[in-house]
């Protein structure tokens, strides 16, 4: 809910060439039923985001499932990838 948040918010120029570990749409790219209309609402999705998965990795309620792989692809979304490495600090 949180990646869909932030993939689908609405970019501002200040912030558009920000890095960011997760994949966001370009304003041409956002269907206007999904479009989210608010100044900063990029920012404010991907503070969100990172804050909620760091939140995680620290307290323990997200834990990296399987060694082989490196990374996790979500099955709803395959734009939402997260790495081995942001999990467990390692490769």
């Amino acid at each position: 809910m949180l990646y869909t948040k932030y993939k689908y918010s609405l970019p501002t120029p200040e912030n558009r060439y920000d890095k960011s570990y997760f994949k966001a749409l370009e304003i041409h790219d956002i269907p206007l039923d999904k479009l989210v209309n608010d100044k900063d609402s990029r920012q404010k999705a991907k503070e969100e985001l990172e804050l909620t998965f760091l939140m995680g990795v620290l307290n323990g309620s997200i834990i990296w499932p399987d060694d082989k792989k490196w990374f996790i692809q979500s099955d709803t979304d395959k734009d939402f990838i997260i790495l081995r490495e942001w999990v467990t600090g390692s490769c």
